[in-house]
């Protein structure tokens, strides 16, 4: 029988876990964390926009701790509609200048 789940009554869904994140501060707390072997971990900094990378050997010294900037995304805005009709006529256009250019006959003037 599986212990990690407590046993719960009848119908209902077992309680999850709950989790969190653990926060230390500069290289020396991210050094002092502890951790078993083999292990790893990404751990926020209390004091500053960093996160460190920490991993263990398999005797559960620090084998890497690495710290990288937290810093914002940033995401360019869905075009909207009007925008994407704008570039396909314009995109319309200027295959029709090509054609024209070029001598050839559009495959869609062939079929109306």
């Amino acid at each position: 029988m599986d212990n990690y789940f407590q046993q719960s009554s009848f119908g209902r869904r077992p309680e999850l876990p709950r989790y969190d994140l653990c926060f230390v501060k500069g290289k020396r707390g991210a050094m002092d964390f502890e951790m078993g072997a083999n292990s790893r971990a990404l751990l926020p900094d209390a004091d500053e926009p960093v996160v460190w990378y920490v991993c263990t050997d398999e005797l559960g010294r620090k084998s890497t701790c690495i710290d990288y900037d937290m810093i914002p995304r940033k995401h360019e805005p869905e075009p909207t509609t009007q925008e994407l009709k704008d570039t396909i006529a314009q995109l319309t256009a200027k295959i029709t200048n090509l054609e024209v250019q070029l001598g050839v006959e559009s495959t869609d003037a062939k079929q109306s």
